[in-house]
């Protein structure tokens, strides 16, 4: 009912305004479809930007202009019970037909008049449902709320498609094309045969649009739970190598051995696993569950979390290997990949337009991700090989340690055996056990500093201070020493 009260406020002023506003689009579509949303699109039959900037102040809201060729405008209103993001644009075109004419997709292009909802009966509206709307006869809700589709979207709705509303859609904007399979995840709709061939056949204007919207929807795919499907769909659609381009030497580099599936398949799978990884680690302990999911629900820029960057970083975590591929005495190889990928996802995501936080989280996390492989092959995992596994991965550890794992559960090749990989899920195990429980080994607590140490053994400021200073912490991760006193007397031997 809140979105009613906010619906009311915004009908009220453009009455006593004498202003005609439509309310267009995925609000719409949300409330036909019983999806509940607090974002808002207007339509304003006049001048949207003195509109929206008149009512935020009557509202004592947040105005932003967010297209100033485009008129376009957004107010922030921040009610008792919720925050509400409403957008007002002008009308394209004589009519409200001709603005739905020129919108992307028929589920989208979908009107009604403000003043229809308003007066429209307060629970009939909360319980809207396509019974309701479409009973065929004068009386039903779609004749009380005026509803207007002059391109059968709410038949499209109903059949769950995704159908764009003319061919210039993607002359128009082309993120369109991306946009369509976004909605279609967000919305498990199936998009029509003859919008796909368009998209195929368009594709290439993609290039036109900028790198910021393109990452915004690429993300927004990767929000959802089973994003590994969308990241195909964009593929067979054409779309995926023009916006990361290192996409296309990943196909067909076979990996025997270990892999049962090609570069390209096996990072797809990775990704899949991915989607479903709190359901695997629950499997392995489910006490650490509100602590991983606290982690990866962190925002290092707002609006995108560390899941989102971590199923990017699992898309192309093995984007080195096409380079290192080498064959040789019957086995084939790819020494250094990680390295090389470490360096190639910083690219990506700098042209992606993600902040210097975030392409340093996913070189980071590609940079380590065979870490934990290395580590299973010892019997034996010591102290000072947990210190330093966490030393150098820091605070992507976790993200590391859960990358590892959906990469192993992908790998399932001929020589791929369930002993080590049940090794590899107790190292993984006993990583984030130690991560969560045992901070003395993870990141020792400071006992001794730079300038003890140059008192005590008269040396001057420099790397080897630095070196010594490691030492001492390894020594804390390994229990041998626990005061400043122990730790001056252990380097008596290092500085001899």
């Amino acid at each position: 009912m809140f979105i009613l009260d906010v619906l009311h406020k915004v009908n009220t002023f453009a009455e006593k305004s004498g202003i005609k506003i439509y309310v267009v689009g995925g609000f719409i579509r949300d409330l036909l479809l019983e999806r509940s949303t607090n974002d808002i699109d207007f339509v304003v039959m006049g001048n949207s930007i003195n509109f929206a900037k008149k009512l935020a102040n009557k509202l004592k809201a947040s105005f932003f202009l967010l297209n100033e060729k485009h008129s376009a405008a957004r107010i922030i209103y921040k009610s008792k019970n919720a925050d509400f993001q409403l957008d007002f644009s002008p009308c394209r075109g004589k009519k409200i037909t001709d603005d739905l004419a020129k919108r992307d997709f028929t589920i989208n292009a979908i009107a009604i008049p403000l003043k229809s909802i308003c007066h429209s009966d307060y629970a009939t509206i909360d319980f809207l449902s396509f019974p309701q709307l479409f009973s065929g006869n004068p009386g039903s809700l779609s004749y009380q709320l005026n509803l207007i589709d002059p391109y059968s979207g709410v038949e499209d709705l109903k059949r769950h498609y995704i159908r764009v509303v003319n061919p210039q859609a993607f002359n128009d904007d082309a993120l369109r094309m991306i946009r369509a399979v976004r909605i279609a995840g967000e919305l498990n709709f199936t998009i029509s045969k003859k919008t796909e061939t368009l998209i195929k056949k368009q594709c290439s204007l993609i290039a036109d649009i900028s790198q910021e919207r393109i990452r915004d929807e690429l993300f927004r795919i990767l929000i959802l739970e089973n994003s590994n499907l969308y990241i195909q769909k964009l593929d067979k659609l054409k779309l995926l190598d023009k916006v990361i381009p290192g996409i296309k030497s990943m196909k067909g580099v076979e990996q025997p051995g270990y892999h049962h599936l090609d570069v390209w398949g096996h990072s797809l799978e990775t990704v899949d696993f991915l989607d479903n990884i709190l359901k695997e680690i629950e499997k392995i302990d489910s006490m650490w569950l509100i602590k991983i999911e606290k982690h990866l629900s962190v925002e290092p820029v707002k609006g995108r979390t560390r899941y989102t960057l971590l199923k990017f970083a699992g898309l192309l975590h093995d984007i080195g290997k096409p380079e290192t591929k080498t064959y040789k005495d019957g086995k084939t190889k790819f020494v250094g990949h990680e390295k090389l990928g470490a360096e190639k996802i910083k690219v990506i995501a700098k042209n992606l337009k993600l902040s210097l936080k975030e392409q340093k989280i996913l070189s980071k996390i590609v940079h380590e991700h065979l870490r934990i492989g290395f580590l299973s092959d010892s019997k034996y995992i010591t102290k000072r090989a947990i210190y330093k596994f966490f030393r150098d991965t820091k605070d992507e550890a976790i993200d590391v340690c859960l990358l590892a794992l959906a990469d192993r559960l992908a790998t399932r090749g001929e020589k791929s055996d369930l002993s080590s990989m049940h090794r590899h899920f107790e190292i993984i195990a006993q990583l984030i056990d130690s991560y969560y429980s045992e901070k003395e080994i993870v990141k020792p607590a400071k006992i001794i500093s730079g300038n003890d140490i140059m008192k005590k053994f008269k040396l001057i400021s420099g790397p080897l201070i630095g070196k010594l200073l490691e030492t001492v912490t390894q020594a804390q991760a390994e229990g041998k020493v626990k005061t400043k006193t122990e730790a001056l007397q252990y380097l008596k031997h290092f500085v001899k």
